[in-house]
């Protein structure tokens, strides 16, 4: 596994976003938002269920959340 390859840039920007806002202290909101997307990206890289997830942590869960969407996108703008 290569440790600083492009497919983790989005883990590697959310994680020093998380970093950020916790030593500013500024935006405890932010703090929280980026370390659940921290979480679920350790949690994508530890799995080992399915290859999506772990090669492209967090990006994985919005191709699946656009699956679960595309029978409506399907129907109401490329059917007309």
């Amino acid at each position: 596994m290569r440790l600083f390859s492009i497919r983790y840039l989005a883990f590697y920007t959310v994680a020093a976003v998380c970093a950020l806002s916790l030593a500013l202290a500024d935006g405890y909101w932010l703090a929280l938002l980026s370390g659940a997307l921290t979480l679920v990206g350790i949690v994508d890289l530890l799995q080992s269920r399915r290859a999506l997830r772990r090669n492209y942590p967090i990006l994985a869960h919005f191709r699946f959340m656009l699956e679960s969407v595309r029978p409506e996108i399907r129907q109401y703008f490329l059917e007309n």
